[in-house]
């Protein structure tokens, strides 16, 4: 069985690329991909599971009665803080190596700068565009099955 595409995959790792090489002046090298690979395990791994338990917890709202809204609010706030821990502890982890205190690295700043950039940019898809686009999904296959059965 194939994994689901991630969408946010190569939003997250454009955005690290273009503010590491624009804002801080790190010239595009390969320790920059390297950091942006890096930054793909994570990113396609762990955002998936966090939105199969996000869709699933406001499946089950839905089924029990509760309205579209209510159901999808309930599961984006459920699971708001895993989220934001698990991001926020990798990248508080690599904040230091990225920014270039301590010294800063000049092999393995672009690769934390990536890392960083790329989880950071896919929390926040993973918190605001997945709800969203939940409802959206879930409001027009909704109007479409009442839509059907006015006509049959």
């Amino acid at each position: 069985m194939e994994a689901a595409p991630q969408p946010r995959l190569g939003l997250g790792i454009t955005t690290a690329s273009v503010y590491s090489t624009l804002h801080r002046l790190i010239p595009f090298c390969w320790l920059l991909l390297t950091g942006a690979a890096a930054a793909a395990t994570p990113i396609t791994t762990r955002p998936l599971a966090e939105v199969l338990i996000l869709i699933s917890g406001a499946n089950d709202r839905l089924s029990t009665g509760m309205s579209l809204l209510h159901s999808t609010v309930y599961a984006a706030r459920r699971r708001l803080v895993p989220i934001l821990i698990t991001s926020l502890t990798t990248i508080a982890g690599l904040f230091s190596l990225a920014a270039g205190l301590g010294g800063g690295s000049l092999v393995w700043g672009p690769v934390a700068t990536a890392i960083v950039w790329g989880i950071a940019f896919s929390t926040v898809l993973t918190l605001l565009l997945i709800p969203l686009l939940y409802r959206l999904v879930m409001g027009r296959s909704r109007v479409l099955r009442e839509a059907t059965a006015q006509n049959a």
